[in-house]
């Protein structure tokens, strides 16, 4: 699908949000719902990148699919993990299940994890894109697919009420089941993005958005039933819009988000992900906000730009060259 840069904008404000949160900033925190902004746009991208190849060629190589995912996430994360081994951050056990992408399913039941818990979104989206693509190709030919991936929605959005009603919020907020609605809204923009004749209409529904995410990341706290049945779907919903916004180049929110800062924070966010939350996780035991979010701010640019160059890049271009030999 073709490049834009404001989506990397908006990874960018999704993982400063995030950043700012675990270094426990003040009127941040709500900064967890930048994973929430995160699924979304997963759930956006991985659909589009899908459709239009069922599109172009009738059909969706599965096994590139995989195998393209694999490459473009594994690498870098095993070398956090690597890392974390060998300081003696975090147990063999915990790190294993770090590497096969099940975090998901042991975190939540252990309040204090460790370092390596932020790993549960790696997991409940790895686990996405092992199913997703092989529903969609059904759903893809049904008759009216958006209904149908609308109807799945619902039924998660029931689901994780259900959830909230049976169990503590903090095992609701990690499980890959009560995490479905914002991947699946986001694969319903991609089948469903409406087209904006005017313009100022469209600036007005971007910076709507724009501003509910900043209020609910302000005033919201996290595991309580009010963030899981309230303020997480008004955070999704609101993503939503804002991808609407900022795939359109004509909205302010596009040229805003565009930003070349917010555009090399969004691609180096995956990496950035990866290795702010073992150092902010050991900064915040011993010092104040500020300082540990300083520290953690600066290394893990400085390690996330040191992956993103020696990791992520030479893993692309090995993916494109294996592309080429294919065809």
């Amino acid at each position: 699908m073709p490049y834009n840069p404001a989506l990397d904008g908006l990874r960018a404000i999704s993982i400063l949000a995030v950043l700012g949160y675990h270094c426990q900033v003040p009127l941040l925190d709500g900064g967890f719902f930048g994973v929430d902004l995160f699924f979304v746009l997963s759930g956006f991208l991985i659909t589009t990148m899908l459709r239009n190849e069922l599109d172009a060629t009738k059909g969706i190589d599965l096994g590139r699919f995989y195998w393209n995912r694999l490459v473009r996430l594994t690498p870098p994360l095993y070398l956090m993990l690597a890392a974390i081994l060998l300081i003696g951050l975090e147990t063999p056990g915990k790190t294993l299940v770090a590497a096969v992408y099940l975090t998901d399913f042991f975190a939540p039941y252990e309040h204090f994890y460790g370092v390596l818990r932020h790993t549960w979104s790696l997991a409940v989206e790895e686990q996405f894109y092992l199913v997703w693509p092989l529903l969609l190709v059904g759903i893809l030919r049904l008759p009216r697919p958006v209904a149908v991936v609308a109807a799945m929605f619902c039924i998660a959005t029931a689901w994780r009420i259900l959830l909230v009603q049976e169990l503590p919020g903090e095992w609701v907020y990690f499980r890959p089941d009560a995490r479905l609605t914002g991947l699946l809204l986001g694969a319903i923009v991609a089948l469903a993005k409406p087209e904006f004749r005017d313009v100022s209409l469209l600036n007005s529904i971007g910076k709507a958005a724009a501003a509910a995410i900043l209020l609910l990341i302000v005033a919201s706290r996290i595991y309580t039933p009010m963030s899981l049945l309230i303020t997480q779907p008004l955070v999704e919903v609101s993503a939503a819009a804002l991808i609407v916004a900022a795939t359109d180049g004509r909205s302010e929110i596009h040229r805003l988000l565009s930003h070349p800062i917010l555009v090399r924070i969004g691609v180096l966010s995956y990496s950035l992900y990866l290795w702010h939350y073992p150092i902010a996780n050991v900064m915040r035991q011993s010092y104040d906000w500020p300082s540990a979010l300083f520290v953690t701010a600066v290394l893990s640019m400085a390690l996330a730009t040191l992956t993103h160059s020696l990791v992520e890049i030479p893993m692309r271009a090995f993916r494109l060259r294996q592309r080429v030999v294919a065809t």
